[in-house]
């Protein structure tokens, strides 16, 4: 018998949902109370409390409706109207809040889609690593592939980072560089054709070495698609390096899609101090379109993905949602989003798949038109 088996939106986890509030209530402006709620809400779901909480730290019943509004589709389970209708003090507004509340469409489970044609070997960061045991997996790779912002990015452990000798003789090299200028092309030799992906701390103690800001900025861009990833508060360490929110805002450009947890992505609203700045932040931040960290960026107008379906293939590893899958459905999952998000209308597009032996998918590469994807 087959079963297909739907992941439900998680509610934001409490630790978590503390951070957001306690950064909702160190906000001075009602403006970037609101931004941080409106960021949050792009990729969490929330319970009728954790709502109540987010209204009750603004202080004006126009900034409450405002991040009702944000809010309300973004409820997940029994949604308690009246306990959060009571936040309100006055009837005008609490008759306003019933018309979000009944207007807004719950966050709903993700449908199923059906899985792909295994796809792209990894050009730069190393294969998952298999992890220690096992939720029941589903049955399907489309079951872990939900729409986005309705899960946080999958993700599972990664290996493969430099090894740290290999860190130490660069930062050594770049330190004995003398022009902030000639330490660019040093990292830029240092990483053409390196196999392996940079971790949050190398970035930072690369980053150290460069004088300028605008140098920094400038070297974070060329370390951008060697970035295996990074959480979120890894990346607002990344951007206390710089000293200027401009050079800020050009590094957060850069390195938005390398974010593992975009579901934590208000944090980095943190790193400026400006209204003005935060502003700009979120405006970078709204667009996440999370990097698959087995085939990194893939912006060419023509691109072959190599996928291993070998017995090997078959291990569990366990994702960040609770949940196992084999590395195959995970490969599975990430050629998805990459045949999604990343392929050009006009790009083409190979699939060779290999075990004893390999083949091909179609005939030469294919035009990557909705029928092929």
């Amino acid at each position: 018998m087959m079963h297909t088996v739907l992941l439900l939106a998680l509610a934001m986890p409490s630790g978590s949902f503390q951070t957001l509030r306690d950064q909702v209530e160190s906000e001075s402006f009602s403006k970037d109370q609101l931004a941080a709620i409106s960021t949050a809400a792009r990729s969490n779901t929330f319970t009728t409390a954790q709502v109540v909480g987010l209204l009750e730290e603004l202080s004006f019943s126009k900034d409450q409706l405002s991040a009702l509004r944000a809010l309300a589709p973004r409820m997940e389970g029994r949604v308690d109207t009246e306990t959060i209708v009571d936040v309100f003090s006055f009837s005008s507004d609490q008759d306003k809040a019933r018309a979000i509340l009944s207007s807004a469409t719950p966050a709903a489970a993700p449908a199923p889609r059906a899985a792909p044609t295994p796809r792209a070997a990894p050009s730069r960061p190393a294969p998952p690593r298999a992890a220690a045991a096992a939720t029941p997996a589903t049955s399907t790779a489309g079951a872990h592939c939900p729409d986005r912002a309705d899960l946080p990015a999958l993700t599972v452990q990664y290996a493969g980072t430099w090894r740290s000798a290999d860190v130490d003789a660069l930062v050594k090299r770049l330190e004995d560089t003398g022009f902030s200028s000639d330490r660019l092309d040093v990292l830029r030799s240092a990483l053409d054709g390196a196999p392996r992906g940079l971790g949050a701390s190398q970035v930072k103690r690369i980053l150290a070495t460069f004088g300028f800001n605008s140098d920094m900025a400038t070297a974070v861009e060329l370390m951008d698609d060697h970035i295996l990833g990074l959480t979120a508060a890894e990346m607002k360490g990344v951007l206390g390096e710089f000293g200027f929110a401009k050079d800020r805002l050009q590094a957060l450009t850069a390195l938005r899609d390398t974010m593992t947890d975009p579901e934590h992505a208000h944090v980095l609203l943190d790193a400026f101090d400006m209204s003005s700045d935060k502003a700009k932040a979120r405006a970078i931040l709204d667009d996440i379109r999370p990097r698959s960290h087995l085939f990194g960026t893939v912006g060419a107008g023509s691109a072959v993905f190599v996928v291993d379906a070998s017995g090997s293939m078959g291990a569990k590893v366990r994702t960040n949602q609770g949940t196992s899958l084999t590395r195959l459905e995970f490969v599975q999952c990430q050629l998805a989003r990459v045949l999604d998000d990343q392929l050009a209308p006009s790009a083409q597009f190979g699939i060779v798949v290999f075990a004893d032996g390999s083949r091909q998918l179609g005939d030469g590469l294919l035009s990557a038109t909705p029928g092929n994807l």
